[in-house]
């Protein structure tokens, strides 16, 4: 057995078993939620049980974490050297995703009905462009390198607008697109789904917020339309999914929200330009 396969085979039951691991935690709260009303591990959907029987169910349930973790397993090993050979493999790679998700949340329940179903396909569709995104966002880093070391990096420009463009692109979906389709993911149905989008999807969407900031502040130093578009989307997020009129007043805890959202991203981005004048002046005095 060559290195190659040897390394799916391990990436695949390594991840199939922590996908089993992680999603009988997650998946028994998914349907403790969906039957019971109550945050608790049900360890096998009801749903499930009543169509086929416990050890069916069970095999099935378990047997589909197994694909879903395999699946994640194998994402993190090299597709392919060629262009189109990764383009083709990664569009193979969500349609496998898509399969095995689809089959886990129509067979236990999670999804409601054929529209919430569309919209957790939308959020794993986002999940992938994010990480194409984030592909593509490196290269421009290795390309600026590159420059960089041939002296031929432009100026930075006002503000830094030019170098923060990828960065804002993705903030848009990191900040806007992810957290209203896992808004209406997590709280489809509810009346009143503010108070879950701030203890849950606004803490997330910060910490998310504040990684891609570092990473451009180590290349470029400080650049202020980053976070501020990670405010700016996030606040749009929420008004654009609940209307205003059902509340008294939520413009104040909506900029609370934004303002948090802004300030991971900004302490993210500060942290980045201090490693950023480290670095040029080690470069100074060598």
């Amino acid at each position: 057995m060559n290195e190659t396969k040897r390394a799916w085979i391990v990436r695949i039951v390594t991840g199939g078993l922590i996908g089993m691991a992680g999603l009988f935690l997650l998946g028994g709260l998914f349907n403790g939620a969906r039957f019971e009303g109550a945050w608790e591990i049900v360890a096998v959907s009801p749903q499930m049980i009543e169509w086929m029987g416990l050890p069916l169910a069970s095999v099935l349930q378990f047997g589909l974490y197994f694909l879903f973790g395999a699946g994640l397993g194998v994402a993190t090993l090299p597709f392919a050297d060629a262009g189109e050979q990764l383009a083709l493999r990664s569009a193979l790679h969500f349609l496998y995703m898509a399969a095995v998700s689809s089959a886990l949340v129509l067979l236990t329940g999670w999804a409601l009905d054929a529209a919430m179903w569309l919209v957790e396909l939308l959020l794993l569709a986002l999940l992938y462009v994010m990480i194409w995104l984030g592909r593509w966002i490196a290269w421009c880093g290795e390309l600026d390198a590159i420059r960089e070391k041939l002296g031929l990096a432009p100026e930075p420009s006002l503000l830094r607008w030019r170098e923060s463009l990828p960065h804002i692109g993705f903030a848009a979906l990191l900040c806007l697109a992810v957290p209203a389709a896992l808004s209406v993911t997590l709280f489809y149905g509810m009346d009143d789904p503010t108070p879950g989008m701030v203890s849950i999807i606004t803490p997330l969407t910060a910490i998310a917020a504040c990684v891609p900031g570092i990473s451009l502040g180590r290349r470029h130093g400080f650049c202020p339309l980053y976070p501020l578009a990670c405010g700016g989307f996030y606040l749009a997020a929420l008004f654009g999914l609940y209307f205003v009129d059902r509340y008294q007043n939520p413009t104040v805890p909506f900029l609370v929200c934004a303002a948090a959202v802004l300030a991971a991203a900004l302490a993210g981005n500060l942290c980045g330009g201090l490693l950023h004048q480290r670095r040029r002046k080690k470069e100074a005095a060598a």
